[in-house]
């Protein structure tokens, strides 16, 4: 973990604020690959991931915008009205699920919605400056309402989407199917949007996201709870209806790490030795096999028991 001092807060559109870290003694950051994200300890009960909107080898500050959302879990609204400047936080190291470079041969394609330019901006920003020029198509309702739409309007390599505008704009399934053969697409936004670019790609290894929040869809075949063997202690795990595999670990007085407890942040990550999941965290590129899961939402995909490295 890190401490880190709130230096300065600034307007980026409506309920959008962009909050600016530094070390306490002015010293580098450890280092943020475009596209990377952090945990913020909020308090001592909360903690949220927020994507960096800058980036570097040995930055000077960390940047996050954070949304407020009053109709969230309230640690947006909680860090818009209580953070202080001057104030000393606590937060993990940059984490990031996106290449550093683009592999040989593919031009990336940047699809962020609304408050998901974050981690897209980062990475537009880190390839410019490595002399590279990924598209970045963004949208948002119009102008007034889009962070850093000043920064981003006339640029050649970036498409602004002002959905508020019609019907007739374009949308993520369009730009998609423009884009055919050698290009990677990396995208961040509302679930809706998502899931329209995963209809429109399939299962391709072409497609990188990141989630606002878990996967929703996915329906349990766990109704009458579970048990999940524990390999290293040899002992059974009986998980209750309803109950999430982390919850019945903590009520068991088991030593496991974990943060937000919404298959966002990666801290319950589990090695899995035995079995099939239904995998609901926000980190699953659909498609792909893991032989890990987050014990904080995802469950067995079936009645046999699930083995864990744990």
């Amino acid at each position: 973990m890190l401490t880190v001092r709130l230096v300065s807060i600034h307007y980026a559109a409506p309920d959008v604020n962009v909050y600016m870290f530094r070390a306490p003694d002015g010293t580098a950051l450890p280092p943020a690959p475009g596209g990377s994200h952090i945990d913020l300890h909020i308090d001592a009960t909360t903690t949220r991931q927020y994507s960096l909107v800058n980036e570097g080898e040995a930055p000077d500050t960390y940047q996050i915008a954070v949304r407020r959302m009053p109709d969230g879990r309230g640690g947006s609204d909680r860090w818009h009205r209580e953070s202080i400047v001057g104030e000393t936080y606590t937060i993990s190291a940059p984490r990031c699920i996106f290449p550093v470079s683009p592999p040989p041969g593919m031009r990336e394609i940047l699809l962020a919605g609304g408050i998901g330019i974050t981690p897209m901006l980062s990475i537009w920003r880190a390839r410019r400056r490595a002399g590279l020029k990924p598209h970045l198509y963004y949208w948002g309702p119009e102008r007034g309402r889009m962070a850093f739409y000043h920064e981003l309007a006339g640029q050649d390599d970036v498409t602004l989407i002002e959905t508020a505008h019609g019907m007739d704009q374009p949308r993520v399934s369009d730009i998609i199917r423009i884009h055919p053969g050698s290009h990677l697409f990396y995208a961040c936004g509302p679930e809706r949007m998502i899931h329209e670019a995963e209809q429109a790609l399939g299962n391709s290894q072409q497609l990188l996201i990141e989630r606002f929040a878990p996967l929703g869809t996915v329906p349990s075949v766990q109704d009458n709870g579970y048990t999940v063997r524990l390999a290293r202690s040899g002992h059974d795990l009986h998980v209750l209806p309803g109950e999430t595999i982390l919850a019945a670990c903590l009520r068991n007085n088991l030593d496991v790490a974990y943060s937000c407890e919404q298959g966002v942040c990666g801290a319950c990550e589990i090695r899995v030795l035995k079995g099939r999941v239904n995998h609901r965290d926000a980190l699953h590129q659909p498609g792909t096999e893991r032989d890990v899961m987050m014990i904080c939402c995802s469950e067995p995909a079936d009645a046999s028991i699930l083995e864990l490295d744990l």
